[in-house]
């Protein structure tokens, strides 16, 4: 900068400027002072620190930044220059001035630029692809490029072009990373994994770019990740398709068939049917049986319009109306001319049906009929229309006696007949009127009138002209394209007004009528105006089904199907509920409702009040908030009328059990109401739902108000005053709730009271319609009933239903119909041709004992399984078809050869017979011992059991060991512990102690034959002993209840187990008892854990033992009081143990103590012991090794 300045002040000296600094060549006088003016010269320039960024250090640093700032300079006439040392800029500059001019032409031309990013980029922004993009760009544009929390920073020395901007826009749009998951149910996760998984992957190739990934986590969830542009809309796209999945169940009532399905070569058919059909199949064997009574009168089925058929993107589902079906509905919404403007459930269906579908000509009208014709009917109709009602009825239809119930399901035929619910509102926006006469009469006749203005349309005009212009509000056009029917009905439905039901009954009739002259067997509607329009779900079914009565007893019937379709899951649920409560009900009514019979079915009464329901005398009085509101006073008149008799104590209490969360709470009576509890029922929100909800909340009162015991109950008129709910509908609901509620186990009501506030019209309505009950005949005739069904299915060979673990379902899922119906086809044939079953009848099953029945059930095999049904008395094999008959076989002949052994004929023969014989049966030993095989063996031996037996005798210790009462009593000093763990149950195989005891119970036996023994609960308030109510059947197989035979608890110290193994429990060596001198035996493993310690006062350190004994108690005696002295039990007649007037065989047989005295007072025991006095009624039979545990 100063160069020429400097060599002119320097003659003698050469001056050349290095990296280092400045070299100097001359003589050293000459060099001296050079160096001197230089340092001076130096000395007189302004070098300042300029303050930036690590980021702009390294900009400035390059050789094309620092030639860059030098121009600047020197363009601006400033002497400076721009350095970097130690991560600093340096500047500088002659002077003050000129410095200060070159810091701020610096920071003029120094610009920085912030592209925001978020969670989506992080994981692209640490990636190696994101630092190789930076390096391009800065070695392309010399910027630098960071990262910062929240954005991209972009330092550029001049302005940022728009080029470079945008680059790193879209790289980093690009690459947005997000990730989502979609949870399934494990069948179709299943399902799409193993035969669509290529089809979901493609739908997540967006835009060919396939930027977004897939992945099958875990049987339950899809995880997407991948662009956050394009995720969302393919997560959507994805659920659309899941969707799309279709179910079916098909059920079979064969009993052994879900064992065999679920192992083996019936596994090996699922499989080969899964692949083939491209489906899922879950087995399941369901409770109930399914014999299926013949009816005579037709249903109206529930099917389910599934979600994705009302998806707007229709091009990437299969929509239910191109599937095959009985019945195919479509509610067009009414907004425009054509098919495709009047919601996306029309434009599926024009997609499917095509232009044809659009322009097509009403089917029962000619096509050259003039349009200026009269409005009367012609006479000549076209010879391929009926003119009027056939005489006869078609030979292919069935009779009354023998039409029953379509086993197929709905899947398993072509569409008849498709209903299409049109909005008036067309009318509007095409200016024409609305309205219909009022005046139409309430029972149609059947036969159609012949002066009906026919149609004048021409047979090219639009779908909207077509269905809507025309007077007729029930068109007729073709099934065209994809649709699988032969006819589209386009039925128009109306604004909701006063006569609108009785309007749409017509029309639903008037369907009927044309669908049947087209000999239609099946007809589907929508859930008729219960979308925008607001019908009551309720009051549609009714329509249909009177509808479906009456043109069930027209001659001309042909239709046996009538399909309610719901594409809305809670409104599919709701017309469930109500298509099953209409169904269900019998013709045979009153008017007000009551069904011909209902006094003997219901023991519950209705009575109707007027007044104050808060001065009602009840057991339970309800209340109804009508807001989620704390404050009572602010939740209705019915609430402040609660406040007002029940004082500030009923506001406290409400608040004390308020919850959002909550339809239901209960508090107690307070200040003057006369009741015992009061309901606070919660009136639903949903308008929509409210008497479906309202029915729920009363069967609800009426379970809580049972549970108390409750015999009355008083309701208000719930929702028919302010709210201003149908005062019909909410009688409905109480008569329903108490229909439900008289079929459950637990049922205390006797009387419901309802009370109406004044005696009006509301009074009036619930006196009429839940007061009066005089049955009605329904009239003559063919009806059509409305039943609650799922889908048929097919049904197969009858076979009687054995148990209620005896039907099987198979459970399909699906992308496309023809999957579905091919694996139910095939599902069909398996079960036909390899899954046969045979019924072997036995008349005596239920005698069978467990061991039997266990080596009945040894004959079945991979291929054939087998059912045993104690109840029916039959034995059920399925399985293979080349192995079904010979198992059955070998089924048959194991019977026989059980029912031939002596223990089966004393089984059967009866109790008296069975003791009878079992006294006379030669001495054996137990079939379960190991190593004592022989009645003369004098070994004592103790053996391992099986891991069952040693979980029998453990549930049997711990079940009747009592936690709150360790420690408590005098033979419980100094015991801390809480619970005790079973380590060893060991079996003791001792014969010399055996036989004695096995004598003992054949003797008890002779006597039972001839006189029962009663049970220890023939005393009042006496319970069973505890181990015998526990259910253990391991261990109660093993007994003879009959002689009152017991497994009993007896605890021993370590010292005398082994003297006890040996030689049993002798009651000649007992010390000083309670009942006297006898070997005593509890009920509870607690108390027989405080006698296993030699000294009461020093506990023993575990291991400790204890016996499970058996024991023969025959007829016990019951004693309530301590008897110190007894040596034997007393008399039976007179209670004595010397008594002089009895014989033998008229003492009882053991003693079971109950109560104690002390100091004149009886007071019961903590324990029930069970007292013997001759060695040979016990039998020590289990050996167990516990610890003790705090």
């Amino acid at each position: 900068m100063l160069l020429p300045e400097l060599e002119a002040s320097l003659p003698d000296c050469s001056l050349k400027f290095i990296m280092e600094g400045i070299e100097l060549k001359g003589p050293a006088k000459a060099v001296t002072q050079a160096k001197l003016d230089i340092s001076e010269q130096v000395f007189r320039f302004k070098i300042r620190t300029i303050e930036g960024s690590s980021q702009r250090v390294r900009l400035l640093q390059s050789d094309k930044s620092q030639q860059q700032v030098q121009e600047l300079f020197l363009k601006a006439g400033i002497q400076a220059v721009l350095s970097v040392r130690d991560d600093q800029l340096l500047l500088t500059a002659a002077d003050g001035q000129q410095k200060r001019e070159a810091s701020m032409v610096l920071e003029r031309n120094l610009h920085r630029s912030e592209i925001p990013v978020d969670d989506f980029h992080q994981e692209f922004l640490q990636s190696a692809q994101w630092k190789e993009f930076i390096k391009d760009l800065e070695r392309n544009y010399n910027v630098t490029v960071e990262r910062e929390t929240s954005s991209v920073v972009i330092d550029a020395l001049g302005d940022c072009s728009e080029d470079l901007l945008k680059q790193v826009r879209d790289k980093l749009n690009d690459n947005a990373q997000q990730s989502d998951d979609i949870h399934l149910t494990e069948e179709e996760w299943q399902l799409l994994k193993t035969y669509h998984q290529t089809e979901v992957e493609d739908l997540c190739k967006k835009t060919g770019t396939g930027r977004v990934h897939v992945a099958f986590t875990s049987p339950s969830v899809i995880q997407l990740s991948g662009d956050a542009r394009l995720l969302q809309d393919v997560k959507t796209d994805l659920k659309q398709f899941v969707q799309m999945i279709i179910h079916k169940t098909v059920t079979f009532p064969r009993a052994g068939l879900f064992q065999f399905m679920k192992n083996g070569p019936g596994k090996m058919t699922v499989w080969g049917i899964e692949r083939k059909c491209k489906c899922h199949i879950s087995i399941t064997e369901e409770k109930g049986t399914v014999d299926k009574a013949e009816d005579t009168e037709e249903p109206v089925l529930i099917t389910r319009m599934m979600a994705q058929d009302i998806e707007t993107d229709t091009a990437k589902i299969a929509p239910q109306f191109m599937k095959k079906a009985d019945v195919l509905v479509n509610t067009p919404s009414g907004k425009g001319d054509h098919l495709a403007q009047c919601g996306v459930v029309s434009k599926a269906f024009y997609n499917a049906g095509g232009d044809n579908l659009q322009q097509d000509r009403p089917t029962d009208r000619p096509t050259d009929r003039p349009t200026d014709r009269p409005t009367d009917r012609p006479t000549d109709r076209p010879t391929d229309r009926p003119t009027d009602r056939p005489t006869d009825r078609p030979t292919d239809r069935p009779t009354d006696d023998d039409r029953s119930i379509d086993d197929r399901s709905t899947t398993d035929r072509s569409i008849d007949l498709i209903d299409r619910s049109i909005d008036r509102s067309i009318d509007d926006r095409l200016d024409r009127p609305t309205d219909r006469p009022t005046d139409r009469p309430t029972d149609r006749p059947t036969d159609r009138p012949t002066d009906r203005p026919t149609d004048d349309r021409p047979t090219d005009r639009p779908y909207a002209q077509i269905a809507v212009i025309d007077g007729d509000d029930v068109t007729v056009t073709q099934g065209s394209g994809k649709l699988k029917c032969q006819h589209v009905f386009h039925l128009r439905i109306h604004k909701l007004g006063d006569d609108t039901y009785q309007q749409l009954e017509d029309q639903i009739y008037r369907c009927l009528q044309k669908a049947s002259e087209r000999k239609a067997n099946s007809i589907a509607f929508p859930t008729i105006g219960c979308g925008n329009l607001h019908y009551d779900p309720l009051d549609v079914v009714q329509c249909i089904d009177r509808a479906s009565r009456r043109h069930g007893s027209d001659h001309s019937c042909h239709v046996s199907k009538v399909i309610i379709c719901a594409y809305d899951g809670q409104l599919h649920q709701e017309f469930e509920h109500l298509v099953g409560r209409v169904g269900h009900t019998t013709p045979e009514m009153d008017e007000a409702g009551w069904e011909d019979g209902d006094e003997m079915s219901s023991n519950i009464v209705f009575e109707v009040q007027q007044g104050d329901l808060t001065r009602i005398q009840a057991d339970v009085l309800v209340n109804t908030p009508a807001a989620m509101n704390k404050d009572l006073t602010k939740c209705g008149q019915v609430c402040r009328a609660f406040c007002k008799t029940g004082g500030d104590e009923m506001q406290k209490r409400y608040e004390q059990v308020f919850s959002d969360n909550e339809d239901l709470m209960v508090t107690a009576s307070c200040g003057q109401l006369n009741c015992d509890t009061v309901f606070h029922m919660r009136i639903p929100t949903k308008k929509d739902l409210f008497y479906w909800k309202l029915e729920d909340h009363i069967y609800r009162c009426f379970q809580k108000a049972s549970e108390q015991d409750a015999t009355s109950i008083a309701f208000p008129t719930v929702g028919c005053g302010q709210l201003g709910y149908d005062a019909s509908r909410v009688t409905d609901c109480f008569k329903q709730a108490v229909k439900k509620h008289s079929a459950d186990d637990v049922c205390s009501l006797t009387k419901v009271i309802v009370v109406a506030y004044n005696r009006d019209q509301i009074h009036q309505h619930f006196v009429q319609k839940l007061t009066n009950r005089r049955p009605r005949r329904s009239p003559t005739g063919r009806q059509m009933r409305l039943v609650d069904s799922r889908p048929s299915t097919p049904t197969p060979s009858k076979v009687r239903s054995l148990d209620s673990h005896s039907v099987t379902s198979f459970h399909i899922r699906a992308l496309s119909q023809a999957d579905v119906d091919d694996a139910v086809d095939e599902i069909t044939k398996a079960v036909e041709l390899h899954a046969p079953s045979e019924i072997v009848q036995v008349e005596y099953l239920d005698k069978f004992s467990q061991q039997e029945l266990d080596d009945i059930n040894a004959l079945s095999c991979d291929e054939v399984e087998i059912t045993i049904d104690t109840q029916a008395k039959c034995i059920c094999v399925a399985g293979a078809k080349h192995n079904v008959s010979k198992t059955a076989a070998a089924v048959n002949q194991k019977v026989q050869a059980i029912q031939q052994t002596p223990a089966f004929v004393l089984r059967s023969r009866g109790q008296a017979a069975y003791l009878e014989e079992i006294s006379k049966q030669p001495d054996s030993i137990p079939g379960h011992w190991k190593s004592v095989k022989s009645l003369s063996d004098e070994n004592a031996v103790i053996e391992s059991v099986d891991r069952a037996v040693a979980q029998a005798v453990t549930d049997m210790v711990q079940r009747t060991w009592r936690r709150d009462v360790v420690g408590k009593g005098v033979d419980a000093r100094n015991l801390d512990h809480t619970t005790i763990e079973v380590i060893k149950v060991e079996q003791i195989e001792n014969a010399q102690l055996f036989v004695p005891y096995e004598h003992a119970r054949k003797e008890f036996c002779a006597r039972a034959a001839k006189r029962s023994f009663p049970r220890v609960t023939s005393d009042p308030g006496q319970k069973d002993l505890w181990t015998s109510t526990l259910g253990i059947s391991l261990l109660d197989d093993q007994l003879i209840t009959e002689i009152n035979e017991y497994f009993l608890f007896h605890g021993a110290p370590q010292k005398v187990i082994q003297p006890l193994l040996k030689q049993g429990i002798d009651s000649r060596l007992s010390g000083e008892g309670m009942f006297g001198k006898g070997a005593y035996f509890a009920e509870s493993s607690t108390k027989a854990d405080q006698y296993a310690d030699e000294d009461k006062d020093k506990r023993a350190a575990d291991p400790h033992y204890m016996f499970l004994v058996k024991v023969t108690a025959g007829h016990s005696h019951i004693a309530k009081k301590s008897e110190w002295e007894r040596k034997r039990p007393p008399c039976i007649s007179h209670g004595e143990e010397r008594c002089t007037q009895c014989k033998a065989n008229e003492f009882f047989d053991s003693v079971m103590g109950t109560h104690k005295t002390k100091g004149g007072k009886t007071t019961e025991l903590l324990f029930r012991e069970m007292i013997t006095y001759e060695k040979k009624q016990t039998y020590p039979a289990y050996l167990i090794t516990y610890n003790r545990k705090k």
